[in-house]
């Protein structure tokens, strides 16, 4: 399987090793990924967020800390659908907020389906002028589209690098095992192109 682009490998793991690119990106894997690509602290303190994640939810300090942050809102109802698809304009929004991206609208408007007055216009332009994401055609952003994990991976870590420079490790850390791999055996799956978790801080579900 395709590798996801460096840096994305720290916080995205599919099943069994196999990243599957083409594969929806469900709410709850979200603040799994930005969260910790931007080095955010998480806070688990304080009263309950939202109904479907209690304080016992393995997503508990990273959605707690993503709400108190306005990085993320639940729904009307007050729910946050954990299991629900991410949409591009969603994890648009989300990645230019958690990471501070700089508003850009030089050559906007470039989607014929994101105009000024939406909500995730100014995010959707500075992601396309950072080169983070691109429309699902030349003229059409696809605002409600769901976003792949790979488009996820790749949107994450361009952003980041704009933000944050390149935070991806100059050498895999040595002796010892990673993620249930030995080093040399992590070595060899980066090698060959095979999905490796390097770092078991994210504790991504997906």
């Amino acid at each position: 399987p395709p590798l996801p682009p460096r840096g994305a490998r720290t916080h995205l793991q599919g099943p069994h090793r196999h990243f599957r690119p083409s594969a929806a990106l469900p709410r709850s894997a979200l603040t799994t990924i930005v969260l910790p690509a931007a080095k955010k602290q998480l806070d688990s303190s304080g009263a309950q967020t939202f109904p479907a994640v209690p304080p016992t939810h393995s997503l508990y300090s990273y959605d707690v800390t993503a709400a108190r942050g306005g990085i993320v809102a639940g729904y009307p109802d007050g729910m946050f659908r954990p299991d629900s698809y991410v949409t591009r304009g969603e994890a648009s929004k989300i990645v230019a907020r958690t990471f501070n991206l700089p508003s850009d609208l030089t050559g906007a408007p470039h989607y014929m389906d994101v105009m000024a007055g939406s909500s995730f216009y100014t995010y959707i332009e500075s992601l396309t002028n950072a080169g983070a994401i691109t429309g699902i055609t030349s003229t059409t952003f696809g605002v409600d589209t769901w976003i792949t994990r790979g488009e996820m991976a790749k949107l994450t870590v361009v952003t980041q690098t704009k933000t944050m420079g390149d935070q991806t490790p100059s050498t895999i850390p040595g002796p010892g095992t990673i993620n249930g791999l030995t080093t040399s055996q992590t070595s060899d799956c980066v090698k060959t192109r095979q999905v490796t978790k390097v770092s078991d801080a994210s504790k991504v579900i997906v």
